[in-house]
């Protein structure tokens, strides 16, 4: 499944518990936005969800610097 983000770049999905693991990376284009990079800064998390507590990602993106995936149950 492929997730982009919107307008805030805020997006809420729904999923059943399970483990799952988030992929976050860049594929940025040089002059021509036909053929792009291949991925970069890239990053993942690992997590388990339970089907009776929402869970927040939020994922940092530096670019040129990698990324981060923070996850948090609440």
């Amino acid at each position: 499944m492929i997730i982009r983000a919107r307008g805030d770049g805020r997006t809420t999905i729904r999923l059943s518990g399970g483990s799952y693991t988030p992929i976050s990376y860049q594929r940025t284009c040089d002059a021509n936005c036909n053929n792009l990079d291949p991925a970069n800064d890239s990053c993942s998390s690992t997590f388990t969800l339970s089907s009776d507590k929402p869970l927040t990602a939020n994922v940092q993106v530096t670019y040129g610097s990698g990324c981060k995936i923070e996850c948090a149950s609440g």
